[in-house]
């Protein structure tokens, strides 16, 4: 970890870390990061080779919405968006430095730029502006901005008497750039649609987007399962990878879900506990694992950070 210039500790075998949020973790070039509370707020930690650091960047308010990936020189980076009141701008932290500075991702009054992901040197992230999120490309090197297809976002009203005073909601909640696709979890609430997610795709030459996976939220015991929430994608071997935590009357079920993109074809296998986010880093997979029969992180209930064996997948619906 050269350049951090700051106290590290032997990491234990496994888990790697405890933390009290469920919020994004990210894995890259040996590097494992994700969010920790603190008396300031939220810090970012790290693992690489072993030992565990606290990143040297500022507390966040918010947990960090954190992934790693590459510069345009092939050095590891980790993106994140960093909050005034004025809105969030995209920064970038160079692992190998130590070295944090802003994007550059051109921004104007009243933008607000979240979940940001690097791949040589391209960022894509989400823009807050109004109730309908954008997913947007920044090529540095072309100096342009692209805007890719978001999900869907209902435009029927389902009541009789209207719709007068319900807002349409959509936004991202999680999105990973990779060499030629951009995925992100998407989430609406609005008119008879309590709170309904999905997984997307969009391919950055063609602009064409495919939905692979969705999720909804129920009341508990009315369905089976009443509850499937989805984890933010990871970009890895030319594949999508989330996890899936299903509830049926209050027993939790994890699946892992990998998803190729040209065709897309699904593969999923069980996974042990209850498993809340997911990232991939070449044959490494780690989980952010809750408690049994507990599916919240908190001071009273820590979630772990495990490296996890990849089970072996059969193609969904096989």
């Amino acid at each position: 970890m050269a350049g951090l210039a700051l106290a590290t500790s032997a990491a234990a075998a496994q888990p790697l870390a405890a933390t009290t949020v469920d919020a994004k973790i990210a894995a890259f070039g040996g590097w494992v990061v994700w969010s920790v509370g603190s008396p300031g707020g939220f810090r970012l930690m790290g693992a690489h080779d072993g030992r565990v650091a606290t990143l040297p960047v500022r507390p966040r308010r918010l947990p960090f919405d954190v992934d790693l990936g590459t510069d345009g020189h092939g050095h590891t980076v980790a993106t994140y968006s960093r909050c005034s009141r004025s809105g969030c701008r995209v920064r970038v932290l160079d692992l190998a430095t130590g070295a944090e500075r802003l994007a550059g991702v051109p921004h104007r009054r009243g933008d607000s730029d979240t979940f940001p992901s690097m791949w040589s040197g391209r960022i894509a992230f989400a823009r807050h502006r109004g109730a309908v999120d954008r997913v947007l490309l920044w090529s540095p090197r072309a100096r342009r901005v692209t805007v890719l297809p978001h999900g869907a976002v209902p435009t029927e009203c389902p009541y009789p008497t209207g719709c007068r005073g319900i807002t349409v909601r959509a936004r991202v909640d999680g999105l990973d750039l990779g060499p030629n696709v951009v995925s992100f979890l998407w989430s609406v609430q609005g008119p008879a649609v309590a709170v309904r997610t999905e997984i997307r795709v969009d391919r950055i030459s063609t602009r064409r987007s495919v939905r692979v996976a969705s999720g909804h939220g129920g009341e508990a015991c009315t369905a089976n399962p009443d509850a499937v929430g989805l984890s933010a994608p990871t970009v890895a071997g030319g594949a999508i990878w989330f996890s899936q935590l299903a509830a049926a009357c209050n027993v939790y079920t994890s699946a892992l879900f990998r998803y190729a993109t040209s065709p897309v074809a699904g593969a999923t296998a069980a996974l042990p506990g209850i498993v809340l986010q997911v990232a991939k880093d070449g044959p490494r997979l780690f989980a952010l694992v809750a408690t049994p029969a507990n599916p919240i992180c908190s001071v009273a209930a820590p979630c772990t950070i495990e490296q996890i064996a990849a089970p072996p997948l059969a193609p969904v619906g096989g």
